[in-house]
């Protein structure tokens, strides 16, 4: 523990008021080889071309990042993010380091899955925070207008947006355009301690 320690507070950089922090989130790190450590920083470095001061506060935030392996995990994540969903380098890098937990998302679970059902509803990602013109607001897409008699919504989100909702929240809020969605409703009757009672149900059959 006390060479790792050394070597993030000398070698990294990390603050010693935040290597206590490090440990607290993320002790797996203090079990890795320093060589191990130092690949994944240098392979970050070099791919987003980061700043000493960028890195640590890259593994400040987010020290899991670094038990990563790189070829297993962290370059598909990368190239994704520049290749498939179109940021330009400045744009990836400048994601990774305001918010580097992104890198702890499944590349096939979570990124590439909800970017891909984006692309279906016509939604693009975003780096910029907010975009000219446009009101920035949390959750659900902003309604702005009309067209053809229907209302237009926000066509664009942050990638911060596209990745920290749970599922149900993230399907619910984006559908794809050309899917058919309704809802069917009954009763159910049945006959708890020989009591026979009645229950209305609804059930989401969208697809």
């Amino acid at each position: 523990l006390q060479r790792t320690h050394l070597y993030l507070q000398k070698e990294v950089g990390i603050p010693a008021g935040l290597l206590g922090k490090v440990l607290q989130d993320c002790p797996e790190l203090y079990g890795l080889r320093t060589e191990r450590v130092q690949e994944n920083i240098d392979f970050v470095v070099d791919f987003l071309q980061l700043s000493p001061e960028e890195v640590s506060g890259i593994i400040a935030k987010y020290p899991r990042a670094m038990t990563y392996k790189v070829e297993e995990n962290l370059r598909p994540k990368l190239q994704y993010l520049r290749d498939s969903v179109g940021f330009e380098l400045a744009q990836v890098r400048s994601e990774v380091v305001r918010h580097p937990i992104i890198l702890g998302y499944s590349l096939e679970k979570r990124i590439r899955r909800r970017h891909q059902h984006l692309v279906r509803c016509g939604v693009q990602v975003k780096s910029n925070p907010v975009e000219p013109g446009v009101v920035k607001r949390s959750g659900a897409p902003r309604r702005v207008g009309k067209i053809g008699g229907m209302r237009d919504e926000q066509r664009s989100i942050e990638l911060r947006s596209m990745l920290t909702p749970p599922d149900d929240t993230f399907f619910r809020r984006y559908r794809e355009r050309n899917s058919v969605h309704w809802i069917a409703h009954g009763t159910t009757r049945y006959d708890p301690y020989g009591k026979q009672e009645e229950e209305e149900f609804s059930i989401d059959l969208s697809f």
